[in-house]
C-alpha cells in the first residue's frame, strides 16, 4: 500500500486478512480432526486384526491337537473380526465420500417408535442378565412425550 492511502483500500485489505486468518484456523481444525480420526481408525482396525492373528496362530500352533469345537470357535472369531473390519472400512469410505462431497443425502420418513424399540431391544439382549439398562417403554413414544409430535 502506498501513501497516501484510501480508507476503502485499507478496509478491503483488513477484511481479506481476516478472511484468510479464519480460513487458516478452519483448515487447522480440520487437520486436527482428521489426525484424531486416523488415530482412532488405526486403533479400531488393530483390535480385530489382533483377534484374527491370535486365533490363526493358535490354530497353527496346536495343529491337529486342537478340538473341532476350539477350531470352530477360532474360525468364528476370525470371521467376526473380519466382518467388523469390513464394517469399519465401509464407514471410512463413507466418511471419505462425505468429505469429498460425493454423497447424496436422501431423507426418508421412518417410524421413530419402531427404531427406538429396536435399539432398546438390542441393548437389552446384549446386556448382562442382571442389568437393568432401560426402563419399560410405552408402545408409542408420543404417550411418553405428550408434548411432542413424531
Amino acid at each position: 500500500m502506498t501513501k497516501p492511502f484510501r480508507f476503502e483500500e485499507l478496509e478491503a485489505r483488513v477484511e481479506t486478512h481476516i478472511r484468510l486468518w479464519r480460513t487458516l484456523q478452519s483448515e487447522k481444525r480440520l487437520n486436527e480432526v482428521r489426525a484424531q480420526f486416523i488415530s482412532l481408525a488405526s486403533h479400531e482396525f488393530r483390535t480385530p486384526l489382533t483377534t484374527i492373528l491370535s486365533s490363526a496362530e493358535l490354530m497353527e500352533l496346536l495343529g491337529a491337537k486342537i478340538t473341532d469345537d476350539k477350531r470352530e470357535m477360532h474360525l468364528q472369531r476370525i470371521k467376526s473380526a473380519a466382518r467388523h473390519m469390513t464394517s469399519l472400512l465401509s464407514d471410512v469410505l463413507l466418511i471419505g465420500k462425505a468429505d469429498a462431497q460425493r454423497i447424496t443425502v436422501k431423507p426418508t420418513p421412518f417410524d421413530l417408535d419402531e427404531l427406538v424399540h429396536a435399539i432398546v431391544s438390542d441393548v437389552r439382549n446384549n446386556a448382562p442378565a442382571n442389568a437393568s439398562v432401560v426402563p419399560p417403554l410405552p408402545a408409542r413414544l408420543s404417550d411418553f412425550f405428550p408434548t411432542r409430535t413424531w
